[in-house]
């Protein structure tokens, strides 16, 4: 009611501030993890350089300046996240044929937008082979950040995601901290400080 007697006034002085967009509970964030991975057969043949693979992360405040080009980063990881659909679904034989056509259009669309990015990056650095990751940058508990101290870019806090139920954690795999958010990620060994 009140929003409909003052809207107009509110909308022409641009007081409609866009920060209760992730009010009240805002969820976690999505990176993209790049890892380029040498394609020369000479330096597959050395172990050592086999093993050295450089790792980019969008969006990376550091590395992507100024901040407009953060934020573009920043957006294409969150719609990379949105448009995710998984490698395979779970029961395939259950499921309603609708269904499974809506999945494959969604897998099509997400590769599509996968090849978009190895596409370019593949420009930006010839001679890699590129692996796209999803991570998740949770959130800390209050406990966690305000006892604890953990701090927003603890390592702790960002977790691969899983493309498919072929790649689901079993109890070998290190489990979330106490009082964390929902365990919806796996945890990675690198440390990501951005």
């Amino acid at each position: 009611m009140l929003r409909s007697s003052i809207g107009r006034y509110v909308d022409f002085m641009y007081l409609s501030h866009g920060y209760f967009f992730f009010a009240p509970n805002p969820g976690p964030g999505h990176l993209i993890e790049c890892q380029l991975h040498p394609e020369n057969t000479a330096a597959n043949q050395n172990v050592f350089l086999r093993s050295i693979v450089k790792k980019y992360f969008y969006p990376d405040r550091v590395e992507q300046w100024p901040r407009l080009l953060y934020h573009r980063h920043f957006m294409l990881s969150e719609f990379h996240h949105t448009l995710f659909a998984p490698t395979e679904l779970e029961d395939s034989t259950t499921i309603d044929a609708r269904i499974m056509s809506q999945w494959r259009e969604d897998r099509r669309t997400y590769e599509s937008l996968q090849e978009s990015i190895r596409d370019n990056l593949a420009t930006k650095h010839p001679g890699y082979r590129i692996v796209l990751k999803r991570i998740q940058h949770d959130l800390p508990s209050p406990r966690l950040y305000f006892v604890d101290r953990w701090k927003l870019t603890d390592p702790r806090l960002y977790g691969e995601l899983i493309e498919g139920p072929a790649q689901a954690p079993d109890a070998t795999q290190p489990s979330k901290p106490i009082d964390s958010p929902e365990p919806r990620a796996v945890p990675i060994e690198t440390e990501v400080t951005r």
